[in-house]
């Protein structure tokens, strides 16, 4: 990681909260709604994560996986936020499960936008205005927050072949860094770039995700285990389960392991609804 952009990544004081914003509005925290989607709360901003607004199984399986339920498997129970000009919209990837048409359409156009680079045409199609792209490494400030692109492997073999593979994020503000995975498998040099990050929330995306002959595609419960053992976040909350028929690795399967070996670890499986204070 570049040395300007390790001072934002490993500082322990962070950036100081708006004075003037209540402490209600300051809280810091993980709202889930389903597969890889929530609202993170984090000084006195709200980004929305990676949302998929399409109903339950309006999409074709994911092809050449045995589970052939339609897709997405879970139906979006809460209510699509509302976000206003002081909030941010925060892309991992451009697959149709973390971003899609339906979203797009519920979200003011002119609000921030966090994406990887190679979205920028596909959210200029859709109306987007204030974009502002990375490349693993990058970083971007909007407001009080700071966000850096962090590096990914979308998959363990051909990884060229995937569409738009994405990023994930370090986010600083008020205090605290938040991390977020986006679709990775775990490998070395993601755990380089934030071996010196002290981490307050690490949202881990699941259901090791795989499709013959590109492999797997997003982490293992185990690589979930080794990952917090490795970065020791204050609190990892795990998401990308149980939603797509290609993401074998269930929520049951993981509380099964960590009930078994891991649970001193701070990880909670991410339940829609809930939210989450870190």
């Amino acid at each position: 990681m570049a040395d300007g952009s390790r001072a934002l990544v490993a500082r322990e004081a962070g950036i100081a909260p708006d004075a003037g914003l209540p402490m209600t509005e300051s809280r810091c925290t993980f709202h889930f709604y389903r597969h890889a989607m929530a609202v993170i709360s984090l000084g006195g901003v709200r980004m929305l994560v990676d949302p998929m607004n399409q109903k339950a199984g309006r999409l074709p399986p994911v092809p050449s996986v045995m589970d052939f339920r339609w897709n997405p498997i879970q139906e979006l129970t809460l209510p699509f936020p509302r976000l206003t000009s002081n909030d941010i919209l925060l892309i991992t990837h451009h697959h149709f499960d973390h971003f899609d048409r339906a979203a797009s359409l519920e979200i003011d156009k002119t609000i921030p936008v966090v994406t990887p680079e190679n979205g920028v045409r596909r959210l200029q199609r859709w109306g987007f205005k204030n974009i502002h792209p990375l490349r693993p490494l990058q970083r971007t400030t909007i407001g009080e927050i700071e966000i850096e692109a962090v590096p990914v492997k979308h998959t363990e073999r051909l990884g060229k072949l995937l569409y738009k593979p994405g990023v994930g994020y370090l986010i600083g503000a008020n205090n605290k860094t938040v991390y977020i995975s986006g679709d990775t498998i775990l490998f070395d040099g993601l755990l380089n770039c934030l071996k010196d990050v002290r981490i307050d929330l690490a949202v881990l995306y699941g259901g090791g995700a795989r499709i013959p002959l590109l492999g797997r595609h997003t982490l293992s419960h185990r690589e979930i285990i080794s990952m917090v053992r490795s970065i020791k976040p204050g609190l990892a909350v795990v998401t990308h389960l149980d939603c797509l028929n290609h993401c074998p690795e269930t929520s049951d399967q993981l509380s099964e392991m960590l009930n078994k070996d891991a649970s001193d670890l701070p990880i909670r499986i991410a339940e829609p609804g809930r939210e989450y204070s870190f």
